[in-house]
C-alpha cells in the first residue's frame, strides 16, 4: 500500500478509538457524530483486515491487533502534533549554534570585531567560525558548508541572496620618509613603484591592475600576501607601497608611522554579505544577518580624503 493512498484523518480516528475503546466516547473526543465515527471504524477494519473493536457482553474490547497498534499509533500522533506545532518564539539568548563564515581579515578587522560585543550580549552561546574565503564560496553556501560569506561580489547566481553592508575605498600606504613623498603621486609614478598585492583568494591581479590597464599602464608586484593586515607591516620596513582599504589604512597608519595617500586609481567598493536562499526565513540566520547589517550601518563614515 502506498502512503499517499492513506487518509491520514483515519489515523486520528483510529487513535481515539484505541484510546477510548468506545465509539461514542471517541466521537465526542473527535467532535464527530457517532455515525461518522462508526463509518470511519468500518473503513479502518477493511484497511487493516482486523475488527479492532469487538463486543464482549455490553461493551467493546480491543482485539490483540488493536492492543498492539495502540502505543504505535499514539506515538505517531504525538510526532505529528510536534511537527505541526508553530515554532517557538526565537530568543537569541537561548541560541546554541555555530555559524560558519567565509571572510577576509578586512571584514574581521572592520566589521566582525565590532559585532563581537553585540553577540556576547545577545547570544552568549553562539560561536562564530571564520575561515578564508576562496573562489568556491558560492558552492560552499550551496552545499551547506558555510552559512554566510562576506566580500565584494560583482555577480551572483539567482539562488544566492545578498545584502550590502558598508562602503570602502582605495588609498595608498607608504612609510614616512619614502622618496615618493617628495613630489605629487602621479599615475605614472604610482605604476613605477614596488607594489604589494593583497590577494585573500589567491589571485595574481586585482582591481588596481584592471584600472591601470584601462589607462595603458602596468605595475610591478614585488610581494603578494594573503591578508590585508600583513601588508602595512611590510610597507613600514621597506619602500614598498600597498593600495588597500581606507578603513584599515587609517587605523594602522598612526601606529606604524605610515602616510596615507590619495590613490591615483580611485575606486570605491561595497562590501556585501551573501547566503543561500534556503536560509532566507530561518530565524537564527535572519537574526545574525540583521545584527551584522545594523553593526555595519553604525560604522564611521569614510573620510573624503586621506589624513
Amino acid at each position: 500500500m502506498q502512503l499517499p493512498a492513506i487518509d491520514t484523518n483515519l489515523l486520528v480516528v483510529l487513535d481515539a478509538l484505541l484510546q477510548e475503546g468506545h465509539v461514542g466516547r471517541a466521537s465526542k473526543r473527535l467532535a464527530l457524530s457517532p455515525s461518522a465515527t462508526s463509518h470511519a471504524l468500518a473503513r479502518l477494519r477493511e484497511l487493516l483486515g482486523d475488527p479492532l473493536l469487538v463486543r464482549a457482553g455490553r461493551q467493546l474490547v480491543l482485539t490483540p491487533r488493536a492492543t498492539a497498534l495502540a502505543p504505535q499509533v499514539r506515538q505517531l500522533m504525538e510526532q505529528m502534533e510536534r511537527i505541526l506545532q508553530p515554532p517557538e518564539a526565537f530568543l537569541p539568548a537561548k541560541l546554541e549554534r555555530t555559524f560558519r563564515l567565509l571572510t577576509t581579515d578586512h571584514i574581521e578587522f572592520v566589521l566582525l570585531r565590532r559585532l563581537d560585543p553585540h553577540l556576547g550580549n545577545q547570544a552568549p552561546k553562539v560561536v562564530l567560525h571564520s575561515r578564508p574565503i576562496g573562489p568556491d564560496a558560492v558552492e560552499e553556501l550551496r552545499g551547506n558548508r558555510a552559512d554566510l560569506a562576506f566580500g565584494v561580489f560583482p555577480e551572483l547566481p539567482d539562488d544566492i541572496a545578498s545584502e550590502a553592508l558598508f562602503k570602502d575605498r582605495f588609498v595608498t600606504l607608504v612609510r614616512e620618509g619614502h622618496p615618493v613623498l617628495a613630489r605629487p603621486l602621479t599615475l605614472k609614478r604610482f605604476a613605477e613603484l614596488e607594489h604589494i598585492l593583497v590577494a585573500p583568494r589567491g589571485t595574481l591581479t586585482s582591481r588596481v591592475d584592471t584600472l591601470l590597464a584601462e589607462r595603458g599602464l602596468k605595475r610591478r608586484v614585488a610581494r603578494t600576501v594573503g591578508t590585508f593586515l600583513a601588508a602595512p607591516f611590510l610597507v613600514a620596513q621597506s619602500d614598498y607601497v600597498v593600495t588597500m582599504s581606507a578603513r584599515i589604512a587609517e587605523s594602522l597608519a598612526p601606529l606604524l608611522h605610515l602616510r596615507v595617500l590619495e590613490s591615483p586609481v580611485p575606486n570605491e567598493y561595497t562590501l556585501t554579505q551573501i547566503w543561500h536562499r534556503r536560509l532566507d526565513g530561518e530565524p537564527a540566520h535572519v537574526w545574525l544577518r540583521g545584527l551584522t547589517a545594523r553593526v555595519a550601518s553604525e560604522l564611521p563614515r569614510l573620510r573624503s580624503s586621506p589624513a
